[in-house]
């Protein structure tokens, strides 16, 4: 079936609605199954923001970085394109069709048992260690973009803001440099404090930060640091990490916004996450660690003691989704 609107039908049911686009709900014909179908304008206006092109069809550069990755990296915790075709004034981004999402289970106020929440953060880190292993950040993680399926199988999605944080070796040289980026990225009450500081070179750390949030609030109910802006959000942050200083966090003060602050040495987390047995509160500390180099990382959170102790994490198939 080689005529992409012969093979997929769209159907009435609206799943939802973004920036550049709508996402609805359609049927493979060819897979016999149903399947969500992002239907992005193929023009749009623009103001103040760069805009690219495929052929002659304008598509904006968050889509265009989104189907990308998307088609590139292929991996079970990441959200895939089964096809993408021109549709009239759209273009249809074609994927799999997921039951719900980590902020609708988190709000719905289901309890989250331990080995519910180990199960949810193990996939959120394997699909964070393969996007990493290509030098991509994410920079949008939040629980509004963790999908997870009927079986319960957890997918990083909304790559539109993903970029590769380092360039190609330079040929004159052995080493990779960091690329500038805008620090305007990540939803405000997952953003981490490099970012809020003005950071424009900035790695993969990022997002790291960012599984900390979320962990946190799948523990809690709530989120961790729910600023109201960026200088809220900087002064809920030290009131856990502590204000950086010479001795935790030196290249700060090279930072645009860095402000300099009394030193304080912030509360202990119990305090904003009472829960935590050791393993889960040694593996948040090293998730939300102030100075970005001293971040876990992906790979060396999967081989945390805390994912081997009991509860040991559930079947995909046993979240209560």
């Amino acid at each position: 079936m080689d005529d992409p609107h012969q093979r997929f039908e769209i159907l009435d049911s609206h799943l939802g609605e973004g920036t550049y686009g709508k996402v609805v709900e359609g049927f493979d014909r060819l897979l016999n199954k149903k399947v969500a179908i992002k239907k992005v304008m193929a023009s749009i206006p623009s103001e103040g923001l760069n805009k690219s092109y495929i052929g002659m069809v304008g598509i904006h550069l968050t889509t265009i970085r989104e189907v990308k990755i998307m088609m590139e990296l292929k991996h079970e915790n990441l959200m895939g394109i089964i096809a993408i075709y021109r549709d009239g004034d759209f273009i249809n981004i074609v994927m799999d069709l997921m039951k719900t999402d980590l902020k609708a289970i988190i709000t719905s106020k289901v309890r989250l048992q331990e080995s519910h929440i180990k199960c949810i953060l193990y996939q959120i880190l394997l699909g964070l260690e393969y996007l990493h292993k290509y030098s991509f950040a994410h920079r949008d993680l939040s629980t509004g973009n963790i999908f997870i399926s009927a079986e319960g199988i957890c997918k990083l999605a909304d790559f539109g803001l993903s970029r590769q944080t380092i360039l190609p070796p330079d040929a004159s040289t052995n080493y990779q440099r960091p690329e500038k980026m805008t620090h305007k990225v990540v939803t405000l009450w997952y953003r981490p404090p490099e970012l809020l500081l003005g950071a424009d070179c900035y790695h993969t750390a990022c997002d790291i930060w960012s599984v900390g949030c979320i962990f946190a609030e799948m523990i809690t109910g709530h989120p961790l640091f729910p600023g109201v802006n960026e200088i809220d959000q900087l002064s809920k942050i030290y009131k856990i990490t502590g204000t950086p200083s010479e001795e935790n966090w030196p290249e700060a003060k090279r930072l645009p916004y860095y402000t300099e602050y009394s030193f304080s040495r912030g509360k202990e987390i119990e305090h904003f996450v009472p829960t935590l047995n050791l393993q889960a509160k040694d593996l948040l500390q090293r998730l939300i660690k102030l100075n970005p180099h001293e971040r876990i990382t992906a790979t060396e959170a999967l081989k945390h003691e805390y994912f081997t102790t009991a509860q040991l994490p559930c079947k995909p198939s046993q979240l209560p989704i």
